[in-house]
């Protein structure tokens, strides 16, 4: 094997991992809500979600990337963790239709996959299009990869090394399986360990036996992923990665002992291809994994959340009134949200408060605290929702049903303002802190009192929606036409320093304006709380 060879490997190899990743992030552009709403709808047969489970592995060109969706969903509240089961069994056969693609030697028409996808995406004004354009590369550069490295092993077979190291994976099934394993865990596919190995059968020297052991590496190997994923991942999604994992290892288990017997049935199924025999093979693994597991889904789904356990940490933040218990009475549940959406209000107080300082004192660290602060709020109004979803309606009244939808609002205006602080106003302090931008005197007191004004602002907002007086909401929507005036006021003062050519001025014209512009629409999220109480009092 040359120089040149090993070029090509590496090369082809990168080419195909590229290509998985085109296809996978073209496709859920595309089409990524869609199939989370199929996922989040479809699975409630345990049946029917093997099916879609596998149809959208094909698609995303990952099992990983289904196993994302679904902790998403499961932590969402959209899907129950026995339902993701049949899901995981159905994207492990998912993965297997790349290879099965392989077998058929579809590369010699891949870069036409490429041209076309490339057209797609350079003529294209839609973004859809041009997101499918990105997926029809992406399988481009997956087939032709794939050649790419046939033609890089082929010279293997003449390596009297390899075909020993092939002589005692075939003698010794765990020594395949376990560099499999290996390879797999560090390159993150499974398509592409077998695509590998497709290339070098193609090359001659490899026994189906010694293919199987590294294909039951494989299938273990890609749970490295979902062990990757549990790291910081909330329980549901814990129990979704350790679900992968359980099923892949006790079904190589099962399967280790009868290596041999299952290469005749295979030769029988697929004649005399190798190429086809290795493709079947893992396909068949895989489908037997589903038939078997299949009826068991529930009871594997008791058994992981017996294994994965919920833990209380000491000190972390979480919802501290949304007591469950109390949702068969919705007048206490809907007093337990408020209570919690107040405490989100808090954190919106403090975050607005605080939004100032990193434009004052340049402290970038100040913008990671205030991220990280914004993330209880986006955590606060996930469970004020989920909790909402619990009440009993059926004892619900129509003065309650409007509070609930109060409520619902309330908090989502709350999580707005969050994002318009961390989001936006960080952004722009720091891109004042990289450019060493600096304020003019009157510039700086102008922005400070528009921050200010904001602060009032919100606090009287917050006073209209603890004692939901009318009076207080005409007022507070008086105020935000009060502070409309003041920022235009301020911007004509910025423009008469910009004539009179101020230097400070000049250079902070765009983000003194967009600072303005932030404030702007946070006292706009402010006023929506007082509409809706008056409207609530027209009803």
């Amino acid at each position: 094997m040359t120089f040149l060879d090993l070029v090509k490997l590496i090369g082809g190899l990168a080419m195909f991992l590229y290509g998985m990743n085109l296809a996978r992030n073209g496709l859920q552009q595309a089409a990524g809500n869609k199939l989370r709403h199929l996922l989040g709808n479809l699975t409630r047969n345990r049946f029917s979600g093997v099916g879609l489970g596998a149809v959208v592995t094909f698609l995303l060109q990952s099992s990983s990337a289904t196993t994302v969706i679904l902790v998403g969903l499961t932590s969402a509240g959209m899907m129950s963790f026995a339902g993701t089961v049949g899901v995981i069994l159905g994207a492990d056969i998912g993965t297997t239709l790349t290879v099965q693609l392989l077998s058929l030697k579809v590369a010699n028409y891949a870069l036409l996959g490429v041209f076309f996808g490339f057209v797609m995406t350079q003529t294209s004004r839609k973004y859809t299009v041009r997101y499918y354009g990105e997926t029809l590369m992406g399988f481009g550069f997956i087939f032709y990869g794939m050649m790419v490295m046939g033609e890089a092993t082929y010279p293997l077979r003449d390596l009297p090394w390899f075909v020993e190291l092939l002589g005692k994976m075939g003698d010794q099934p765990l020594l395949g399986l376990v560099i499999a394993t290996v390879f797999t865990a560090v390159i993150q596919s499974s398509a592409a360990t077998i695509g590998i190995v497709l290339s070098m059968a193609h090359g001659g020297g490899m026994e189906l036996a010694t293919a199987i052991s590294l294909i039951l590496g494989a299938n273990i190997g890609t749970c490295a992923t979902a062990m990757l994923a549990t790291v910081g991942a909330s329980i549901p999604g814990k129990r979704v990665a350790w679900a992968h994992i359980w099923i892949k290892v006790l079904g190589v288990v099962l399967f280790l002992p009868f290596i041999d017997p299952f290469a005749s049935l295979v030769v029988k199924i697929s004649g005399d291809d190798m190429g086809r025999q290795i493709a079947n093979a893992h396909t068949l693994f895989n489908i037997i994994l589903a038939v078997a597991f299949v009826p068991f889904t529930s009871q594997i789904a008791k058994l992981v959340v017996w294994f994965v356990k919920e833990k209380e940490v000491e000190g972390a933040f979480r919802p501290m009134h949304l007591d469950r218990r109390s949702l068969e009475t919705p007048a206490l549940a809907l007093g337990n949200v408020d209570r919690e959406i107040l405490r989100m209000a808090d954190i919106v107080q403090q975050l607005l408060v605080r939004s100032i300082k990193p434009f004052e004192t340049n402290d970038l660290n100040l913008v990671g605290e205030l991220v990280d602060e914004d993330q209880k709020v986006d955590m606060l109004n996930k469970q004020c929702k989920l909790y909402l979803t619990g009440i009993s309606r059926k004892n619900l009244t129509q003065e309650q049903v409007h509070r609930e939808y109060e409520l619902l609002e309330f908090a989502a205006d709350l999580e707005v303002i969050g994002d318009i602080l961390t989001k936006n106003l960080m952004y722009h302090a720091q891109k004042k802190v990289r450019k060493g931008y600096e304020f003019s005197e009157e510039g700086n007191e102008e922005i400070r009192q528009m921050h200010q004004r904001t602060v009032d602002h919100f606090r009287l907002a917050m006073a209209v929606f603890t004692t939901r007086d009318a009076t207080l909401a005409n007022q507070c929507i008086d105020q935000k036409r009060e502070l409309r005036g003041f920022a235009i006021k301020l911007r004509h003062q910025h423009i008469r320093r910009l004539h009179a050519a101020v230097p400070q001025t000049i250079e902070t014209t765009s983000l003194h304006m967009d600072l303005l512009d932030e404030y702007a629409r946070v006292n706009s999220v402010i006023t929506r709380m007082a509409y809706r109480l008056l409207n609530s009092e027209d009803d």
